[in-house]
């Protein structure tokens, strides 16, 4: 923390400059396919892994992707060992959508019916045009 500290006390200031110091959130949210979505307290000894087990484990999910979604930028950053989680981070585990055979064939006579809709009405404007 003092590093941070000198670091942006060695920063040159003018004038109308705007300095915006960023609120401290001692949470993690973790939300998506976990058993039980939340804030859980920050720790900066667990990894995302800890953080996911506190919230119960993935459930329905269809892969393992996890996103971190950064508190101060709202950046969404894929998941890998390599990622940093930090204070007010928010942990988002990918659900799994369900499509079933009925949900797929009500989709698809939707999407026709809209494509009818819109070519009989343009077929109509040119037949009024005339």
């Amino acid at each position: 923390m003092e590093i941070k500290t000198n670091e942006v006390l060695d920063y040159n200031l003018y004038n109308n400059d705007v300095v915006e110091v960023p609120r401290y959130h001692p949470f993690i949210e973790v939300i998506g396919a976990v058993q039980y979505p939340g804030l859980y307290e920050f720790n900066e000894n667990y990894s995302i892994n800890e953080y996911i087990h506190q919230a119960g484990g993935i459930t329905g999910a269809e892969s393992k992707d996890v996103f971190i979604i950064k508190a101060h930028t709202n950046q969404r950053i894929k998941y890998d060992n390599k990622s940093k989680i930090e204070s007010g981070d928010v942990l988002y585990v990918v659900e799994k959508i369900n499509w079933d055979r009925r949900t797929k064939i009500l989709d698809t006579v939707s999407v026709t019916q809209a494509i009818a809709s819109t070519l009989s009405m343009i077929l109509t404007i040119i037949i009024a045009s005339r």
